[in-house]
């Protein structure tokens, strides 16, 4: 439309265009006026502990900032939780060797009869090459089994791993220490899932949220649920966590599930699978959340098939403009002239 000349296309052009965002503004309209299937139902508690970032990881504070989350999950208990959310990195130890640690969790969940799903990370000592660690997720059910262990597939450049590492770090010669310690995380392999009172959920880390394709594996590998746990402490009262949770509601909508986000120290939320927000809290406040969450029992056409309406789109773009430029290059031969 915007090259065409002649006046009879480009009318044809404009129409098609206005019909089609007619179509599409109407089909929305109609998509939301619609309720929510429901193919079950939980409540779930959102936990936002509000602990400041150079608080996080200092040793001395570590089991107060333990104490702050299980205070905060017993209110969201009694308030009739079943699935209880941590944000990411919310547990500063390793579960499998901190026998204290896992059996302080164990006896929460088993007390109250809840699902538990914290941030922990991991690591592998029995590798004889190097020593691993992992960004990590977890879930606890209400028999004190460790129903689910998910490693984090999408790293964040610089803050989790170096790229082209043996470049940067001249072998590892040039902040090496600070690589092995804060930035030498291995990115995972799984959209692992796990069950809560039959239903699957799935649970990823942060920075993945601004990935489609790779929140879409938990939709296909049968998630009715998904939950995102990040820490965005970072990026302190900047508009960056308000960004962050801008890019979840779109992961609810291409695969129409409900989402809950816990962060830190915010902005946590419950997202309806239409995209809209239903509940969101304030930055840097202690608070638990307890909300009724619908499993919509649908699978959407994107998570099943991923980005194949993308890809047939930019065929047909590229067929059309190849098309125009055949045609167009045909006519300029044809044109003849007296002298």
């Amino acid at each position: 439309m915007v090259v065409e000349t002649r006046p009879r296309p480009r009318r044809a052009a404009a129409l098609g265009t206005a019909v089609m965002v007619a179509g599409v503004l109407a089909h929305g309209l109609w998509t939301l006026s619609r309720p929510v299937a429901e193919s079950g139902r939980v409540r779930v508690g959102l936990v936002q502990a509000a602990i400041l970032q150079d608080e996080k990881w200092q040793p001395q504070k570590a089991w107060g900032n333990i104490d702050l989350h299980l205070d905060l999950t017993r209110r969201a208990a009694e308030r009739g939780a079943r699935l209880v959310v941590w944000p990411e990195s919310a547990v500063p130890f390793y579960f499998d060797t901190s026998p204290p640690l896992a059996a302080e969790l164990r006896e929460l969940v088993q007390r109250r009869g809840i699902y538990l799903v914290f941030g922990n990370d991991d690591r592998d000592a029995k590798d004889d090459r190097r020593e691993r660690f992992w960004v990590g997720a977890k879930m606890l059910t209400p028999d004190g089994d460790l129903g689910l262990r998910y490693h984090k597939m999408r790293l964040v450049p610089f803050g989790e791993y170096v790229p082209v590492q043996s470049i940067l770090t001249l072998g590892g010669r040039v902040a090496a220490k600070v690589v092995k310690q804060v930035a030498d995380f291995t990115p995972g392999d799984e959209a692992a899932t796990g069950m809560v009172d039959g239903h699957r959920v799935g649970a990823f880390i942060c920075y993945e949220a601004i990935f489609p394709d790779a929140v879409r594996l938990f939709a296909a590998g049968g998630a009715e649920l998904l939950v995102n746990i990040t820490n965005d402490a970072w990026y302190g009262r900047t508009s960056a966590p308000r960004q962050h949770l801008a890019h979840a509601t779109f992961r609810a909508v291409e695969n129409r599930v409900p989402l809950v986000r816990a962060a830190n120290t915010g902005i946590s939320a419950v997202i309806a699978p239409d995209g809209r927000i239903t509940w969101e809290g304030p930055l840097f406040e202690p608070l638990w959340r307890v909300q009724r969450i619908q499993w919509p029992g649908v699978r959407t056409f994107y998570a099943e098939h991923g980005d194949v309406f993308v890809y047939a789109c930019v065929l047909a773009s590229l067929a059309a403009f190849g098309y125009g430029a055949w045609r167009g290059a045909g006519r300029h031969d044809g044109d003849s002239g007296a002298a």
